[in-house]
């Protein structure tokens, strides 16, 4: 800090822009926004013009340190001085207004700089647009961003660029991994939004482009495939995924499982599993054999699930809440009240708190008479040892027929 302070008196009119930048990323390191504040005024006044990038850098330092209105009072400092907004000066003005919960403020710079080069008959640069997407995307706002791409490939078109546009900063090579990265997250958004017409349209340009999908993106659309209950569509992509040389993780077989298993197609969601160790060599994960369970469950395949369960267990998996929840619901529908009551007592002994929803499904099952008194006596004790949140009624019905047998 101190030779900060006398780089700040030295009367020099070629001080370096690199060493302004070094200088605030000590004065950000020890959190000294004043001396930060006051080096930058000295230094500048020196310099014959600071450049856009300067300018960014402040504003970067700034909005690390939370100073969003700062950061906006040096944004307008560099307009006035008629220095051409770029992507390292916006782009850290926006990520401080997103880091501090104002969105709106980041379309008002992106508006400010689009001004700036419509009040001179020029086109925004593409580069500008990707960082307002950027923004937008971890806005949660897809559709708004969908525009600004859309507005920014219908200028691209008119100027006949087929290339990526600039890099979004830095070098090209950062700029265009930027830019895909940039396009994934739109894709992701729209997939979540349920806009899967645009989103599939994007991917086309990311490929166009040279981008590829990631697994992330797959995965995205399978989620979607899985709200949807959309079996032939999921099965499609992941033919895709393979043919692309998109290797498939734990996530992705989860998730078609879970899609096979809600469409009750079974024998394609264990034909999976089996693709997992024969083609990819992968162990299935706790959720992948969750899901392959709870499929089982939901296609009244009560035996195969408890042996499946067996299994896991068997071969040194540890199962969650959610599966013994699983299989003690399963286990109520499919009147299995033995089973169900003997996993419960599992569960709650190891210290998993079983879903309330589970334990009266359970006991709903000893409401039908699906069990002898000493199941009944078991179930009705487990429920007021660990005074677990069940129905009132039911439990009243149960206690009824323990007496009656």
């Amino acid at each position: 800090l101190e030779l900060v302070c006398q780089v700040g008196e030295i009367d020099d009119a070629n001080l370096s822009e690199v060493l302004l930048h070094c200088i605030l990323d000590a004065c950000i390191q020890s959190n000294q926004a004043e001396l930060m504040m006051s080096v930058f005024e000295q230094m500048t006044a020196k310099m014959k013009k600071p450049s856009a990038n300067t300018f960014g850098a402040i504003i970067r330092a700034l909005g690390h340190m939370g100073d969003l209105s700062g950061c906006f009072r040096i944004w307008e400092q560099m307009l006035a001085q008629d220095l051409e907004p770029n992507v390292s000066s916006l782009s850290p003005l926006m990520d401080a207004c997103l880091a501090n919960n104002a969105p709106a403020r980041a379309s008002e710079a992106f508006d400010k700089a689009s001004k700036w080069f419509s009040d001179r008959d020029q086109k925004v640069p593409a580069g500008l647009s990707m960082a307002m997407v950027r923004v937008l995307c971890k806005a949660k706002e897809p559709e708004r961003a969908l525009q600004t791409y859309q507005e920014m490939m219908r200028q691209r078109k008119q100027e006949g660029t087929a290339a990526p546009p600039p890099g979004l900063g830095g070098s090209a090579e950062t700029g265009n991994k930027q830019e895909g990265a940039t396009l994934s997250m739109l894709v992701r958004g729209l997939v979540d939004s349920g806009n899967l017409e645009a989103a599939f349209l994007v991917m086309a340009d990311m490929r166009r482009q040279g981008y590829e999908a990631d697994d992330s993106i797959f995965n995205a659309f399978l989620n979607a495939c899985f709200r949807e209950e959309n079996a032939d569509l999921a099965k499609n992509l992941f033919e895709d995924m393979e043919k692309r040389g998109v290797k498939p993780n734990n996530a992705t077989f989860s998730i078609l499982i879970k899609i096979f298993g809600r469409c009750r197609r079974l024998e394609e969601a264990f034909a999976l599993v089996e693709k997992m160790s024969s083609t990819y060599k992968m162990e299935p994960s706790v959720q992948t054999s969750t899901c392959l369970i709870q499929a089982c469950m939901r296609n009244r395949q009560t035996n195969k699930a408890l042996e499946l369960f067996e299994k896991m267990k068997a071969a040194g998996a540890s199962p969650d809440r959610v599966l013994y929840s699983s299989i003690v619901s399963g286990c109520g529908y499919a009147n299995f009240l033995t089973q169900g009551v003997d996993i419960l007592e599992e569960a709650l002994q190891m210290g998993l708190e079983v879903q309330a929803d589970a334990v009266n499904n359970i006991l709903a099952a000893a409401g039908r008479k699906r069990g002898t008194k000493q199941v009944y006596v078991k179930l009705r004790g487990l429920v007021e040892k660990w005074k677990l949140p069940v129905q009132e009624k039911m439990l009243e019905r149960l206690t009824v027929l323990i007496n009656d047998e």
